[in-house]
C-alpha cells in the first residue's frame, strides 16, 4: 500500500484515467477492453438466496424480529410480505434486518 501511495501522480492518473499504472500492467493479461472497463459495482445474489435457499430461515428471522419491542412491527411485515409478492428490490433492507438480527441475539 506504501509502495502505490508513493508512486507519482503521473502514474496513477494519465488522461483521466485512474489506476493508469495498473492498468497499463494487466493490459497484456486481462486484454486492454476488460483492463479499461469502468468500475462496477460488486452485487450479491441476496434477492436470490433470501427467495430459496434461505427462503425459511429469513420468514422465521423476519417474524422474530418484527416481534421486538423497538420494531416498527407493521412496517418490517409490510416490507416483508411486499418482497414476498415479488417487489423484491427491498432485499438489501431485509437482508440487513436479518444481519443485525444475528449480532442482537
Amino acid at each position: 500500500v506504501e509502495l502505490a501511495f508513493a508512486q507519482p501522480a503521473e502514474l496513477k492518473i494519465k488522461d483521466g484515467q485512474g489506476k493508469w499504472l495498473l492498468r497499463e500492467i494487466v493490459k497484456e493479461l486481462i486484454g486492454e477492453g476488460l483492463a479499461l472497463a469502468p468500475k462496477r459495482p460488486l452485487q450479491t445474489p441476496q434477492r436470490e438466496w433470501i427467495a430459496h435457499n434461505l427462503f425459511s430461515l429469513f420468514n422465521q428471522k423476519v417474524i422474530s424480529f418484527s416481534d421486538l419491542n423497538f420494531i416498527k412491527k407493521n412496517e418490517v411485515l409490510e416490507n416483508w410480505n411486499s418482497y414476498l409478492a415479488g417487489k423484491q428490490e427491498n432485499s438489501f433492507y431485509i437482508w440487513q434486518w436479518v444481519n443485525s438480527l444475528n449480532f442482537t441475539n
